[in-house]
């Protein structure tokens, strides 16, 4: 099996264990047997409190609601649980490391040399840029087995109940919008290759795989300072805050940085000469 392969397996394989742990972490508190209306009883305690006269939902009618919360809050639940919750600053060296270590390889070897020989540069460009964005295929893998997980523990569907108690993690928008998981799938593949276009360009300039992440990160925490003083839809990795906004504008300002990202990627590879005259350094 060639080293990409495993690389792209062992990614897989990382996320996989990550999941399933906050799976088992999240499920010990909505799904055990000894724990399946917690919500119900945390309702009843509260209302039956001297706390219920600052609480604006005792006078909703629980008849019949399930003890679970829907199928979404259960989804950022696992999200959110201690095994995932620093994801974006891990997951940001886990991206990194996998989608650049082997192109990091092929500059320090006398492949590319050889290779541009015999075929286009064009064609290795493209090659390199395709096995580098492979890798952000493990967020719908991630998203797709977080939501199936979900499904064993959740109502399947909106909640009153969770809603009513404040509990909900998404915002009633993104319920009102068709496919919204998909759409948030995209949004957060569009982050993840942001990123690895900066990986790239930070690769071009040296050959020092180490001082290349070191320099994704500065730029990551500069750039994060920046986002955070705009409206939500900039911020980098805004994984656990309520949408405030449309999934369609996060999207449209996502699309917009991979975009000028990776047009950066491109003027700076397009000098071949410049590139060549670095293999090996």
């Amino acid at each position: 099996m060639g080293e990409s392969k495993k690389n792209f397996i062992g990614l897989f394989l990382i996320v996989f264990v990550l999941v399933m742990l906050s799976y088992i972490q999240i499920y010990k508190i909505y799904g055990g047997k000894n724990s399946p209306n917690d919500y119900i009883v945390g309702f009843n305690e509260i209302c039956n409190s001297k706390y219920k006269d600052i609480v604006d939902y005792c006078d909703i009618d629980i008849t019949g609601l399930p003890g679970t919360p829907d199928t979404y809050t259960i989804f950022f639940n696992i999200i959110r649980s201690d095994i995932l919750y620093h994801l974006p600053i891990f997951g940001l060296l886990l991206i990194i490391v996998f989608s650049l270590n082997f192109v990091n390889k092929l500059f320090k070897s006398k492949y590319l040399y050889y290779y541009v020989q015999r075929k286009e540069y064009k064609l290795f460009l493209k090659k390199m840029i395709i096995n580098s964005y492979k890798y952000v295929l493990v967020i719908p893998f991630m998203m797709a087995l977080i939501y199936l997980l979900s499904l064993t523990i959740s109502t399947h569907g909106q909640n009153a109940l969770t809603i009513a108690m404040r509990a909900e993690t998404f915002d009633s928008i993104a319920y009102n919008t068709p496919g919204f998981l998909v759409l948030y799938t995209i949004n957060i593949m569009l982050k993840w290759l942001f990123f690895i276009n900066l990986g790239l360009i930070m690769l071009s300039k040296n050959r020092k795989f180490i001082f290349t992440i070191i320099e994704v990160y500065i730029i990551y925490f500069v750039l994060e300072i920046i986002f955070e003083l705009l409206p939500q839809y900039f911020w980098i990795f805004d994984f656990y805050n309520p949408m405030t906004y449309s999934i369609y504008i996060y999207i449209l300002v996502s699309l917009i940085q991979f975009i000028i990202s990776f047009i950066i990627v491109i003027l700076i590879y397009k000098n071949k000469e410049k590139i060549l005259s670095r293999i090996g350094a």
